[in-house]
């Protein structure tokens, strides 16, 4: 697999269920998960179930809420998860608890595929929470200038903020 995928898997012992990536393997005993793999890291995230991640150096068992790092060096890393942003891709759902502009628009450059720029260090730093259930990037930039004092430019791919923010 290279990109990102999401995989609903029942059980088969006679015939295992198996993702492989560029630095890992994975091998599913009944499950929800979520695979990015990409040039530098593999990532797995477990809603369900149980998987396996190997690699020729490691093999490890993640748990429903645990995620799993894979370098190219082929180090396996786990932890809880704490993004639970990672299947808006599928979804359409984005939700940010207490988080900064800055957190915020970094999670939406990679749902939008955009990059922003903050010109106000300030403005970086207001704190929100706020959902999002499946809008459009206007429509989200909308409702963010509708609760911060804040302007957007669009030029291409990339965004500026400016404005006074949560003065």
């Amino acid at each position: 697999l290279s990109g990102e995928a999401y995989f609903e898997v029942a059980h088969d012992k006679n015939r295992p269920f198996r993702v492989i990536n560029k630095h890992s393997t994975i091998e599913v005993i009944g499950t929800h998960f979520n695979v990015i793999a990409s040039d530098s890291l593999d990532e797995v995230y477990l809603l369900e179930g149980k998987v396996s991640v190997s690699t020729n150096k490691q093999y490890v068992l993640i748990n429903p809420g645990e995620k799993a790092l894979i370098s190219s060096s082929k180090s396996i890393v786990t932890s809880s998860i704490i993004d639970e942003n990672f299947l808006a891709w599928k979804t359409g759902k984005l939700a940010f608890e207490n988080q900064t502009l800055g957190e915020i628009t970094q999670a939406l450059g990679k749902h939008f595929h955009t990059t922003f720029q903050i010109a106000n260090e300030n403005t970086s730093q207001c704190k929100l929470t706020i959902a999002f259930d499946r809008l459009t990037l206007e429509d989200v930039l909308e409702e963010l200038s509708f609760l911060l004092t804040i302007d957007f430019e669009i030029k291409d791919n990339h965004i500026l903020i400016t404005g006074e923010g949560c003065q």
